[in-house]
């Protein structure tokens, strides 16, 4: 029947056999074309294997089949943020929370995708961000990586004092919540307190020895402090621990400078090793205009000559208009 290949199907993906739940899925729907459950389930699975044009196909039928649901808008929306299409990604995200604003995990979506397009786009959709994290917070009560994620679209706002209470409250919630500490750090960085970011950032390492983030917001600290030999220990291990996952919200050039003045410091040091790898990372989280320059600074390292580190360190988390 169409309901038990359906179960079945469903049990499957749980299960994560996406294969096997779509032979299921595709026998339910020719058995009844017009399935609801059917069509998110096999939008679902596609999803899970790479599928996404096929997905979005079974979304946009399960959305024929019911306008006023939720649920179609939302999955509708993950495959588009998956495929690159942000501001639809951000509108069905908006339709799936109109239709059932007591979702919290709808709101959460909605929010780290405003939050990125406003990072990618140098658009300032912070304050809607944190209108939805306010309500999820209000429902679901102060979890800490609620609070941590409101901080951080009131950094891009400017309100570091309100970002600051929240980090607090997070890391009183939860004294092992790594990002926490590490948010806190880079917010104490942008306040032009790196004694205390340091002291932040430390207790982030501790936390999370292989947390490539830490280590260079820890380097950077250092190097804000003039303790040099601090930052290039920092940067070696945070260079050792291979590609950032990007697991928060950063300006990618900002994150970019923060890579070339460690290489500059490593430069001044000797280990011109650690500066080459260093202006990769720089190069890598650095839009087009400004690889030219990091290329001619790699060619002046690798013919022995040095960077020069005296221009001001850029703040790190400056969020608001560029």
């Amino acid at each position: 029947t169409v309901e038990a290949r359906t179960r079945r199907g469903a049990l499957l993906l749980e299960r994560g056999d996406p294969a096997g739940a779509l032979a299921d899925l595709d026998a339910a729907i020719l058995l009844e074309p017009r399935s609801l459950r059917s069509h998110l389930d096999r939008a679902r699975a596609r999803f899970g294997r790479g599928d996404l044009e096929l997905a979005l196909g079974d979304a946009d039928v399960a959305i024929t089949l019911d306008p006023a649901a939720a649920e179609p808008y939302h999955l509708r929306g993950r495959v588009a943020w998956a495929s690159g299409d942000a501001l639809d990604a951000i509108g069905d995200f908006e339709r799936a929370v109109d239709r059932a604003p007591e979702r919290a995990e709808y709101r959460l979506d909605l929010v780290r995708s405003l939050m990125t397009w406003s990072i990618d786009a140098n658009v300032h959709e912070w304050g809607r961000a944190c209108e939805h994290l306010d309500r999820v917070i209000r429902d679901v009560g102060p979890r800490p990586d609620h609070l941590a994620l409101r901080a951080r679209c009131q950094m891009g706002m400017g309100q570091g004092e309100a970002a600051g209470r929240d980090l607090d409250a997070a890391i009183a919630a939860d004294p092992g919540y790594l990002d926490a500490w590490v948010e806190r750090g880079a917010l104490r960085l942008s306040q032009a307190r790196p004694r205390d970011a340091r002291a932040d950032l430390e207790r982030a390492a501790a936390l999370g020895e292989g947390d490539v983030r830490t280590r260079r917001l820890l380097a950077y600290a250092c190097l804000d402090l003039e303790d040099v030999a601090a930052a290039i220990l920092h940067l070696e291990r945070a260079l050792s621990l291979g590609a950032e996952p990007g697991r928060w919200m950063e300006v990618p050039t900002q994150v970019g400078w923060q890579w070339f003045h460690l290489a500059a410091a490593a430069t001044e040091s000797g280990r011109s090793d650690l500066a080459v790898a260093a202006l990769e990372r720089a190069r890598d989280a650095f839009s087009p205009p400004f690889r030219g320059l990091v290329d001619q600074a790699a060619e002046v390292v690798r013919s022995g000559g040095t960077l020069p580190r005296n221009r001001p360190l850029r703040p790190v988390e400056g969020l608001g208009p560029r």
